[in-house]
């Protein structure tokens, strides 16, 4: 039974992202200034670890497939990070993907995980990575945005 006790819980600077591991029961809340992923325990409602990332940490998706989660760091490295739901460790290398990663979704359907890319000034973005969650690489990246018209 989870508890129903409601106190505060000190996670990193700047809370941003937060996903739930269903396996596990944990929380998974990114700290944005404190360069964190936060792992709250369900049962408790206590912090039971908290893992460095070394960048930015923004937006956070858990995929049920592999029990991994993929976190956005977004300002920094244009890529996206994997952490094991079961050792609550970094898992290889950042996946580079494009620039300005902001939101990140999973697809139960197909396993895949995808990423908005939002772009930076010189307009290189407008995209979505598409992550295959079976081999942690990019399959594909898919074209996005305003389609201007000039008269």
């Amino acid at each position: 039974m989870y508890s129903t006790k409601m106190s505060a819980i000190l996670v990193g600077s700047h809370p941003f992202g937060i996903a739930f591991d269903s396996t596990n029961g944990n929380l998974y809340v990114t700290s944005l200034n404190g360069r964190t992923v936060s792992v709250i325990s369900g049962l408790t409602n206590t912090e039971v670890n908290r893992i460095g990332l070394g960048s930015t940490p923004e937006y956070i998706a858990f995929d049920s497939a592999n029990n991994n989660l993929y976190v956005t760091t977004n300002f920094q490295s244009n890529a996206v990070s994997v952490i094991s739901g079961q050792t609550n460790a970094v898992v290889g290398n950042p996946i580079d993907v494009g620039y300005f990663p902001a939101g990140i979704a999973f697809d139960s359907t197909n396993g895949n995980l995808y990423v908005a890319n939002h772009g930076d000034a010189a307009n290189r973005g407008n995209t979505v990575s598409v992550i295959s969650g079976k081999t942690n690489t990019v399959i594909g990246t898919i074209p996005v945005g305003i389609k201007v018209l000039f008269n």
